[in-house]
């Protein structure tokens, strides 16, 4: 038997942190788009009779069905919709799921060194996209640590 242990460390946050903020609609067409195995189809719908909830029910089933693809959890997800592909999703080991830009080495960088501030944007306008049209780019600046230190564990 084994043991390993891995540095979760960066700018991000936790995904149980964005999950109040998300909107379904965006949520379903985010996963319609990048999830391979999963598709939220007229089937899905009518099983859960999803048209007749509200948006914090229809996400909660959303991500529900996520956790259901072995390989796929929400900060997964919008790591695999950022086109830059600089955003990393990690676990702890311990259930929690976080959204990173991970330390960097200076040579690592193919263009201008970027400010925590800048990143922390950065991070916010990502993530804004999938969020309801009532949330500000400063809530979502909000729920972002610029030093998570975690160690994981497996």
């Amino acid at each position: 038997m084994s043991l390993a242990y891995w540095v979760c460390q960066g700018i991000g946050f936790e995904q149980s942190a964005v999950i109040p903020l998300l909107d379904a609609a965006k949520l379903e067409k985010l996963i319609n788009e990048k999830a391979e195995n999963l598709i939220v189809n007229d089937a899905f719908k009518t099983d859960y009779d999803f048209e007749q909830k509200d948006n914090d029910a229809k996400v909660k089933l959303l991500l529900e069905e996520i956790v259901c693809d072995e390989d796929l959890e929400l900060a997964g997800l919008l790591a695999t919709a950022n086109e830059e592909e600089v955003l990393i999703a990690i676990t702890d080991g311990d259930g929690s799921y976080f959204l990173l830009y991970p330390p960097r080495y200076p040579w690592e960088y193919t263009g201008d060194f970027l400010s925590q501030e800048t990143l922390i944007e950065y991070i916010a306008f990502h993530v804004l996209a999938f969020c309801r049209d009532d949330v500000s780019m400063q809530d979502v600046i909000a729920i972002i640590d610029p030093e998570i230190h975690e160690v994981g564990c497996g």
